[in-house]
């Protein structure tokens, strides 16, 4: 999808910018769109959110902080921006993002490891470990 964003040029002669889209398959959206990122408010209003939703009615907070934020991180760095025009397209999509945030994309909260390779050093200290 990326790739056929970049092919779309303004100033095409005989070709609008609506009629490469058409024609590429892509959406006119993801043309236009450009991500400015947080406000540093907003980022504070979205840790406060997190915090709220992810309690319990006692006040603790449950392990579903984790999804949240993942899910949080495939709407910002996938779903807006290469908007779809149907499911099909979007499950792809989404598979194809899942697969490089387990295998290429490194993770801060994990002192910027990719996690298949995390996974992959702690079984191996496991065995390491039970071999001993």
């Amino acid at each position: 999808m990326r790739k056929k964003r970049t092919l779309v040029q303004k100033g095409r002669k005989g070709l609008s910018i609506r009629k490469q889209c058409k024609l590429l398959g892509v959406s006119i959206n993801a043309i236009y769109y450009k991500p400015k990122g947080e406000r540093p408010e907003n980022e504070e209003a979205i840790k406060k959110m997190d915090r709220f939703f992810s309690m319990d009615g006692r006040g603790r907070a449950k392990d579903n902080i984790w999804i949240e934020r993942f899910w949080r991180t495939i709407k910002r760095e996938y779903i807006y921006l290469n908007p779809c025009d149907n499911a099909i397209e979007l499950r792809k999509g989404i598979e194809k993002f899942m697969q490089y945030y387990n295998t290429e994309r490194h993770h801060q909260g994990i002192d910027n490891e990719i996690p298949e390779r995390k996974y992959e050093n702690n079984k191996l200290l496991i065995r390491t470990h039970e071999a001993a």
